[in-house]
C-alpha cells in the first residue's frame, strides 16, 4: 500500500525543486541559504501601513512594551530550565523538526512534515509582514520581500533599508524589532483559544480522526508560533531581541561598549540554548 505521507512529501520536494530551478536566475545562493527576492507585496504593505497609521503606531508601542517583559521572562525561564536540567530535571527546550508523524525524543519534537510546513508558514509570514508594515509606517523603505530556504528550514523575509532604519528614532526601531514577535504571540493565543473552543465544541475529539488531525495541527501552530516568537525576543544578536537589546544599551553608552555587551550576552545565551538541546540528546544529566 502506498504511504500517502511519503508520496505527498516526494511531490512537495519535486515542486520545490522545480520552483528553485525555474527561478534559478533570480535566486541568491550563499552556502545552504537560498533567497528569492521580489517586489511583489510591497504595494500591499504600503497600503496597510497608510490606511491605519495611528493603529500601527499604538500597536507597535504595545508590542515594544510586551517585548521587554517577554524578553525578561524568556531569559529567566531559560536560566531556570538550565539549572533544573543540571539538577536532573526534564529538558525544557526542544527542536521542532519535520517527521513522518507526531513523536518526541529528549530534545526533539517531531510533527508530520506537512503540519510542520503549515506551522512554519503561519509563524513566518505574519511576522515578516508586520515588520514591513511598521517600517513603512515610519517612512523606512522596504527594499524587497521574499522567501528563503536555510538547508531544510523554509522562511520568509522583509528587507528594510538598513541605513534608514539606523537613522530612525530609537522608539520607532524598537517598535519595528518587537512587532514580529508580538504578532506571533497574538497568533499563538488565538490558536490556543481555537483549540479550547474546538475541544468544547467537538467532544469527544478522539472519536473523529479528522477532528483529531485538525486539533493536532492547531496545537503545532500554537507551539511553533509561541516558541519562535518568544525565542526571537532573546537578547541574542542578530535576533530581533538582540537588536532591541543592543539599541537600548547603545542609547546609554558608546557604540563599542554596547556592541561588546550585546556580543557577550549573545554568546552566553546561545551556549545555554545549545546546551539545553544537546544535553538531552547526548544523555547528559539524564
Amino acid at each position: 500500500m502506498v504511504d500517502l505521507s511519503l508520496l505527498s512529501f516526494v511531490i512537495f520536494i519535486i515542486l520545490l525543486a522545480s520552483f528553485i530551478y525555474y527561478k534559478r536566475h533570480k535566486l541568491l545562493i550563499s552556502g545552504i541559504l537560498i533567497m528569492y527576492k521580489t517586489e511583489r507585496g510591497k504595494k500591499h504593505i504600503d497600503s496597510v501601513a497608510k490606511r491605519w497609521p495611528r493603529f500601527w503606531h499604538y500597536f507597535g508601542t504595545v508590542g515594544a512594551i510586551v517585548a521587554i517583559f517577554a524578553s525578561i521572562f524568556i531569559v529567566y525561564t531559560l536560566l531556570v530550565a538550565t539549572a533544573g536540567l543540571v539538577a536532573g530535571g526534564p529538558p525544557a527546550l526542544a527542536l521542532v523538526l519535520p517527521g513522518t508523524g507526531y513523536s518526541q525524543t529528549p530534545g526533539v519534537l517531531f510533527f508530520p512534515w506537512y503540519v510542520w510546513v503549515i506551522a512554519i508558514g503561519i509563524m513566518f509570514i505574519p511576522h515578516e509582514l508586520s515588520h514591513g508594515v511598521l517600517c513603512r509606517r515610519y517612512g523606512i523603505k522596504v527594499k524587497s520581500v521574499g522567501l528563503m530556504l536555510l538547508a531544510v528550514l523554509p522562511g520568509a523575509f522583509v528587507e528594510p533599508d538598513e541605513k534608514q532604519l539606523a537613522r530612525s528614532k530609537l522608539m520607532n526601531r524598537l517598535r519595528i524589532y518587537a512587532v514580529g514577535s508580538f504578532v506571533n504571540i497574538i497568533t499563538s493565543l488565538i490558536f490556543l483559544a481555537i483549540i479550547y473552543a474546538f475541544v468544547f465544541a467537538f467532544q469527544p475529539v478522539q472519536s473523529s480522526t479528522i477532528m483529531l488531525h485538525i486539533l493536532n495541527l492547531f496545537r503545532a501552530i500554537f507551539i511553533v508560533t509561541l516558541g519562535v516568537g518568544l525565542a526571537n525576543l532573546l537578547p541574542i544578536y542578530p535576533l530581533d531581541g538582540g537588536k532591541f537589546f543592543h539599541d537600548i544599551v547603545a542609547n546609554y553608552m558608546n557604540p563599542k561598549s554596547a556592541k561588546r555587551i550585546t556580543l557577550g550576552i549573545s554568546v552566553l545565551l546561545a551556549f545555554v540554548i545549545v546546551f539545553n538541546i544537546a544535553a538531552p540528546l547526548l544523555g547528559i544529566f539524564g
